[in-house]
């Protein structure tokens, strides 16, 4: 039954259209291609016209069983750090999905957690995360520290006082 109703959802949005601002066009840096409604009294695209675009409407809306599921199926919990990996509470249905702040170190420990309890994760790293071993960037203070006790024990050569110019009588 799911799966069908997956099937008749992806069947859906692929003759959705994509919904675009009035006169997106004429400003693309500042309205940007994200819907808003239009508001004027006169506007062609409020009136419906076939020519004008399309709205969004009720009849474009996937099927409500299978609404707020992933492609897969299974609902989604989003995951910030291993305590949240409890919220996961059924494996056949539901699913973690990282959050897009996590770093690397947790984002490993994550992974590994949910392999210990088979907890399926949507996002999974595409490379793997545990052989990543971060390297201690270099200190940058410590560095100009030892080239100025470098420049110390050089010996500067003594500069040769220059004669000074006398006015012409």
């Amino acid at each position: 039954m799911m799966n069908r109703l997956i099937k008749i959802r992806i069947r859906q949005k692929r003759k959705k259209p994509e919904f675009l601002r009035q006169e997106y066009y004429t400003h693309p840096k500042r309205l940007g291609r994200k819907w808003r409604q239009p508001m004027g009294r006169t506007s062609k695209l409020r009136y419906k016209e076939k020519s004008r675009g399309s709205q969004p409407s009720m009849g474009y809306g996937s099927p409500a069983a299978v609404r707020g599921l992933s492609r897969f199926g299974y609902k989604l919990v989003r995951v910030a750090n291993v305590q949240d990996l409890s919220k996961v509470t059924d494996t056949k249905a539901m699913m973690a999905e990282i959050a897009g702040g996590v770093g690397n170190k947790k984002k490993a420990e994550i992974v590994r957690i949910a392999k210990e309890k088979s907890i399926l994760i949507f996002n999974r790293p595409k490379k793997s995360i545990d052989k990543v071993k971060r390297q201690p960037k270099p200190d940058k203070k410590e560095e100009k520290k030892e080239a100025r006790k470098e420049d110390k024990t050089k010996e500067k050569p003594k500069e040769q006082k220059k004669e000074e110019h006398k006015p012409l009588k």
